[in-house]
This record gives C-alpha cells, sequence and structure tokens, in this order.
C-alpha cells in the first residue's frame, strides 16, 4: 500500500514554510483564532493546498515557475482562477492554477470537489 504522507518533489518548494506558519500561529489570541472561521487552521488549509496544486502543476508542465527551459515549451502557465472549499472551519479560498493547453487536471482537489471531506483521504 502505498504511504499518503509523501508529498511529490515538486510540491515541496511551494509549501508554507516555518516561519509563515509561525507568524500564523502569532495571530492567534483565542482558540476562536485558530479553529473558528477564517482562523489559522483555515488559512494554513488554503495555503497549504494553494502550494500542492502549484507543485502538481510544476510537475505536469515538468518546470518550475520562470525557469528558462520553459519558454518556447509548448505549454505554460497561464494564470489561476479562485475556487472556495467547504471545511469543518468554514470556506477556504484556494488559488487553482491553469496551464495554457487546458490539460492540467489536478489531482489533490479534482474538479467539482467542493469539500474538505473528500479530500481528507488524500491528504491524511
Amino acid at each position: 500500500m502505498q504511504e499518503k504522507s509523501q508529498l511529490p518533489e515538486s510540491v515541496l518548494p511551494h509549501m508554507p514554510d516555518a516561519e509563515t506558519i509561525r507568524q500564523e500561529l502569532g495571530k492567534a489570541r483565542s482558540i476562536n483564532d485558530l479553529t473558528g472561521k477564517d482562523g489559522v487552521f483555515a488559512r494554513l488549509f488554503g495555503q497549504t493546498l494553494t502550494a500542492m496544486l502549484e507543485g502538481e502543476l510544476s510537475g505536469h508542465l515538468g518546470y518550475e515557475r520562470y525557469e528558462p527551459k520553459g519558454r518556447n515549451s509548448g505549454n505554460s502557465r497561464n494564470g489561476k482562477r479562485s475556487r472556495a472549499v467547504k471545511t469543518s472551519a468554514g470556506e477556504v479560498e484556494v488559488s487553482v492554477p491553469r496551464d495554457r493547453a487546458g490539460t492540467f487536471e489536478p489531482q489533490v482537489l479534482r474538479r467539482y470537489e467542493t469539500s474538505s471531506n473528500e479530500l481528507d483521504d488524500k491528504i491524511i
């Protein structure tokens, strides 16, 4: 059975770093600031999910953002679209990247998935 906790190497550079997490946790003044709607955990979940999607797109395209080998490759990044995902802490905004050819189909957050319940098996 495949271990679920291993992330593809293309995802790791996009994940929130320890300093970002410390700053977010430092903003919390109550338990509601941590787990409530628009709390730290919800924001970090959104940032992490966005980072995973960015990493997936890098893996799909075969190069990281701003790398010279991506020029004239036939397919490139083409902006992002915002998407709301329902979590136990409320709705979280996630930026889903697009590619110019329209061939990128994220595996972490598939089309029409709107609930984090559907994501639990993939992330945890």
